[in-house]
């Protein structure tokens, strides 16, 4: 059961990201844009458990890393750090309520708060940028992009059944 839902959350992740690093950039106001291949990390995380989180999020940054070709290894120190935070959310006999509520978006952005915020602070190229700017413009307005573009999915995932 876990090797699918590991196969299936590595595959929508790889196809998230090539529409992450093809389509994304056009929608992105001033420079700020959501990040999409957490939303199975989240989602499959939250039915799965923390380790579970953590391996599918280190390859998922790898696999971004390699694809964007970006700083090697920032997308893996964030993606999993996210997948541990949001496996503290896993409960096995509450996985249903957790994907299928409001809660999701809220452990999305939590997810997504800490993955944008690690990431841009190994990644930054302005030096002069600010801790409080870094938290904002750089961790917190993706993550709320991010957090719009989540609902839109939750929609859907919760309109499935």
């Amino acid at each position: 059961m876990i090797k699918i839902a590991f196969l299936k959350t590595i595959i929508f992740s790889l196809i998230l990201i090539i529409i992450q690093l093809i389509v994304i950039p056009f929608i992105a106001i001033e420079n700020i844009v959501p990040f999409l291949p957490i939303l199975p990390l989240v989602y499959f995380t939250l039915l799965n458990g923390q380790i579970f989180g953590t391996i599918a999020g280190a390859l998922i940054g790898l696999f971004f890393d390699i694809i964007s070709g970006g700083l090697l290894g920032g997308g893996v120190l964030a993606l999993s750090t996210a997948g541990f935070i949001t496996g503290y959310f896993y409960g096995e006999n509450k996985s249903d309520i957790y994907t299928r509520s409001f809660w999701f978006i809220v452990y999305l952005f939590a997810a997504t708060f800490v993955y944008s915020f690690l990431y841009a602070s190994l990644s930054s190229n302005n030096p002069g940028l600010s801790f409080l700017s870094l938290i904002i413009f750089e961790g917190l307005l993706p993550t709320v992009y991010t957090s719009i573009i989540g609902t839109l999915f939750y929609l859907f995932i919760s309109k499935r059944d």
